[in-house]
């Protein structure tokens, strides 16, 4: 589900409503998970390049994709080492 959200409350049931921006309705939820923003951020391998002998991007590290995108790279550099 692609939608606009505007609050998400926790309840006493350990659920979640989620306040939806198009229409104003609320969904109630056992999980929500947040997708922020869609820019790869090299940051943290920058830091690591001269205290790593070897290192490896993979998935939205190297560029905002698909999962399945992330799951074959991973593998390809898990079978590399």
């Amino acid at each position: 589900m692609e939608s606009q959200t505007n609050s998400i409350k926790a309840t006493k049931r350990k659920k979640y409503r989620v306040g939806r921006v198009e229409n104003g309705s609320k969904i109630m939820a056992d999980t929500v998970v947040l997708a922020a923003g869609r820019k790869a951020d090299s940051v943290l391998i920058q830091s690591l390049k001269d205290t790593v002998r070897e290192i490896y991007t993979i998935g939205d590290c190297v560029q905002p994709r698909m999962i399945i995108d992330a799951i074959e790279e991973g593998a390809a550099v898990g079978h590399k080492i």
